[in-house]
């Protein structure tokens, strides 16, 4: 794993970004994965930013959807796919066939697991998975225990997931399941950038880098990926040892 510390958010996202669209020159086909979550939303800031100075072209780029709250859809503010398109795919002016999403409002949602992995087979793998991670290890909605063989399933949330994910709405909702890609899937994407940043993460990502790769921790499955990165601000990576 690749470990950049940056003084701050905005100097951590811009390298992550930079990233992002270094591998897109590279494939400009690129099938991308992009977590929700408040941590990445400046990293699509500034891909938004570059795609209007043509620094990085989208337009032949493919999304599939990381992760959502089982119960709520894309027109539900706070929900996974309402945050990425606003942040991402209106601004960039993705049209809707080059994303596929997991509806969390779908009644079957094996179905949506299904589409979900038929996407990935063919058009994957996934170039570039760009992911937060949960203040309890895990990636996308891969909780603690998840086999690093699984492909997009749905989890039941712990506690603390459903505690932390009630920012993301301005009424209390019933959160208590999810619906994920894989970890199987995650670890196949050809780059693979983790990014964190503040003092609520500060414990996670010593967890991260003081364990052994097992199943309590999901994020640590990146640890062993041929061509991970870790990007920090300060305040992230104050008690690990700097490389």
């Amino acid at each position: 794993m690749n470990i950049h510390i940056e003084p701050d958010e905005q100097q951590m996202s811009l390298k992550a970004a930079n990233l992002v669209a270094e591998c897109i020159r590279k494939n400009p086909r690129s099938l991308l994965c992009f977590a929700g979550g408040d941590t990445p939303v400046p990293v699509y800031r500034r891909l938004v930013a570059a795609a209007s100075l043509k620094q990085v072209d989208f337009r032949e780029c493919r999304f599939v959807g990381l992760d959502e709250w089982i119960g709520m859809g894309a027109a539900d503010e706070g929900s996974c796919r309402f945050l990425l398109e606003r942040e991402l795919f209106k601004p960039l002016g993705i049209s809707e066939e080059k994303i596929c999403f997991f509806n969390g409002k779908a009644a079957d949602v094996k179905e949506e697991c299904r589409k979900i992995n038929a996407w990935v087979d063919k058009f994957g793998p996934v170039e570039v998975a760009l992911l937060g991670i949960g203040v309890n290890g895990h990636l996308g909605f891969n909780e603690p225990g998840t086999s690093f063989d699984s492909l997009a399933n749905t989890i039941e949330l712990q506690d603390i997931t459903c505690k932390v994910g009630q920012k993301y709405f301005t009424e209390t909702k019933n959160l208590s399941m999810g619906i994920t890609l894989g970890l199987a899937q995650i670890y196949q994407s050809r780059t693979a950038i983790l990014v964190a940043s503040g003092p609520n993460k500060t414990a996670i990502i010593k967890k991260l880098m003081d364990c052994e790769v097992g199943l309590d921790l999901p994020a640590g499955i990146l640890k062993t990926h041929p061509n991970s990165h870790l990007f920090l601000d300060e305040a992230a990576a104050l008690e690990i040892s700097k490389p």
